[in-house]
């Protein structure tokens, strides 16, 4: 993966994007938690609900891993790359699978799982939620 991210990071530009994410950062300081809102974060973190994404290459089983857990996507896509988001509402909690398989290509779902969690997914208190406009 870490091959995959370094291609990324200084090779790719997505579609209406003016250049890659390393030369796109050069030059905006790292915003860090203020100190005050850090001190206000709880040692056990609850899950809060939102949408988790990230990307995995589809293993020769046809398997990639999230969270500990295999989902299968099948032999088809063996080595190609696919995206997951999981959604976490307050009462349904559910895994997407989407792929592309070209740039110039729509994205598609493959599959929509129910993912319940064991733990309780609670709101984002409001002083951490971002406003959108």
């Amino acid at each position: 993966m870490t091959t995959y991210l370094a291609w990324y990071r200084a090779n790719y530009i997505a579609p209406r994007q003016a250049d890659t994410p390393v030369r796109l950062r050069r030059g905006y300081p790292i915003h860090r938690l203020p100190t005050v809102w850090a001190d206000q974060v709880p040692n056990s973190l609850p899950i809060c609900a939102g949408e988790i994404h990230t990307v995995r290459c589809v293993d020769q089983a046809g398997y990639v891993r999230f969270l500990n857990e295999p989902v299968r996507i099948g032999k088809r896509y063996v080595g190609r790359y696919v995206w997951l988001t999981l959604t976490l509402k307050i009462h349904r909690q559910y895994l997407t699978v989407w792929y592309q398989p070209c740039a110039h290509a729509e994205w598609r779902i493959l599959k929509r799982v129910n993912r319940p969690l064991t733990e309780a997914v609670l709101p984002v208190p409001k002083k951490f939620a971002r406003l959108h406009v």
